[in-house]
């Protein structure tokens, strides 16, 4: 029997309905859980769903896990999930399996990519357009910042357009991203949020890209230092750039911020790349699959057999996503 303890009270909040997933989960897989309503010292596993309301959670994930060290599994809601590495390297000698949501989201963010791209250089948002302005897809130099599941829906989205595509992963080094990047006109970003990645795009970054680039964001805000986006979009140096998560500007940037919207070099999205109607099942998805590979690789455990463990978003504790 596995105890699976569900905190925060409110988990709800996350958009997904906590008695909906329970009803939903096979008749043999409910029968090998025990569903807690906080962890306990005999907890086997936590599904960690708070609300981004409560904001930095990890602290209050850290005192339960150190209070309940029979923990082997935790699942986490979110892709993101910079703010627990520093608890999840922290406890790496428990072997604690950490899962998260990366790759549950993939397709519809790169639908979201997709859809940014064409925007801008359709300029749909453009009260006023002419056909000299207007711009096609067809045939760009694409360079994807990232590998994951989000890059790769996008590189099959984007065959019917013909495009050379480059993806970019954590491998690669900095004088090849900028090589890469140089060339491109059209960068889009969805790779994690990482020490390596935090300000990414800078105006150092700026001041060696295209000027008729175009950048897509539809990973982590912080991966592209909002400033320096301003200016760069403001001086020219960038043609246009769009984003689902988005750092507000300083005050004295404000205006400018406004401007560029209005003329169609700017497009923000309210984080809408994924559908929040949709979330829950997915989330549910995934927790329902890898609650199946716990009790698969416990019953390994048991019979003293090696276990064939296939997690859905585990987390690399070195790569930190």
């Amino acid at each position: 029997m596995i105890n699976l303890a569900i905190q925060p009270s409110d988990a709800s909040a996350t958009c997904l309905c906590v008695s909906s997933l329970l009803a939903s989960l096979p008749t043999t897989l409910r029968s090998e859980l025990s569903i807690q309503a906080c962890a306990t010292p005999t907890t086997t596993a936590l599904l960690w769903l708070p609300s981004a309301r409560l904001g930095d959670t990890s602290s209050e994930l850290r005192r339960i896990l150190l209070e309940c060290r029979s923990i082997r599994f935790v699942q986490l809601p979110m892709t993101g999930v910079d703010e627990f590495v520093p608890l999840i390297r922290e406890l790496r000698a428990r072997r604690i399996v950490w899962c998260c949501s990366k790759g549950c989201f993939g397709e519809m963010c790169a639908e979201h990519a997709l859809a940014l791209t064409l925007s801008l250089l359709r300029r749909i948002s453009c009260r006023s357009t002419t056909p000299e302005h207007v711009d096609s897809l067809v045939s760009k130099r694409v360079v994807i910042v990232g590998s994951g599941s989000i890059a790769q829906h996008l590189c099959t989205m984007l065959v019917p357009f013909r495009c050379t595509i480059t993806c970019l992963d954590s491998n690669t080094s900095r004088s090849d991203l900028v090589s890469s990047l140089r060339d491109a006109q059209i960068i889009m970003i969805a790779c994690a949020l990482t020490q390596a990645t935090s300000n990414l795009f800078n105006c150092s970054l700026f001041s060696l890209l295209s000027p008729c680039a175009i950048l897509i964001n539809v990973a982590r805000a912080e991966i592209v230092h909002t400033p320096d986006l301003i200016s760069a979009l403001s001086t020219n140096k960038l043609h246009a750039a769009a984003a689902d998560v988005f750092t507000p500007p300083p005050a004295h940037q404000l205006d400018q911020m406004q401007m560029l919207i209005t003329n169609a070099k700017l497009l923000v999205t309210q984080h809408s790349a994924v559908p929040t109607k949709l979330i829950g099942s997915l989330l549910a998805h995934r927790i329902r699959a890898n609650l199946e590979t716990l009790v698969e690789s416990l019953q390994a455990d048991q019979q003293d057999q090696p276990s064939q463990s296939h997690w859905l978003g585990k987390v690399d504790p070195e790569k930190g996503y």
